[in-house]
C-alpha cells in the first residue's frame, strides 16, 4: 500500500503536466497511458468505494478519462523523470 501513496503522490505532484503511466490491464496486458490529472470536468473520485488504490487520468489518445489502479503500474515518466516500481 506503501508504494501506492507514493506513486499517487508523485503524480498529483505534478500539478496537471503530462505523465506517462505503464500499468497491467484487467486481461493481463501491459498499456502505456500517456494523460494528466486536474482536467476540469473530471467524474467525482469516490475514494470510500476504492480505498484509494485508483488513479484518475485524463488520456489524450482517446480523450476520455481512465481510472489505473495503482497496485498494477510498473513505470511512471513525467519532466525527465522516470521512476519503475519493482513489487
Amino acid at each position: 500500500m506503501k508504494a501506492n501513496i507514493c506513486i499517487d503522490t508523485l503524480v498529483k505532484a505534478s500539478k496537471g503536466r503530462f505523465v506517462t503511466v505503464t500499468f497491467k490491464t484487467k486481461s493481463g496486458r501491459t498499456r502505456i497511458l500517456n494523460g494528466r490529472i486536474g482536467v476540469g470536468g473530471a467524474p467525482a473520485r469516490k475514494d470510500t468505494k476504492t480505498g484509494g488504490k485508483y488513479l484518475l487520468l485524463w488520456e489524450v489518445k482517446t480523450r476520455g478519462y481512465r481510472r489505473v489502479n495503482l497496485a498494477t503500474v510498473s513505470r511512471i515518466a513525467m519532466e525527465k523523470t522516470e521512476l519503475f516500481v519493482s513489487k
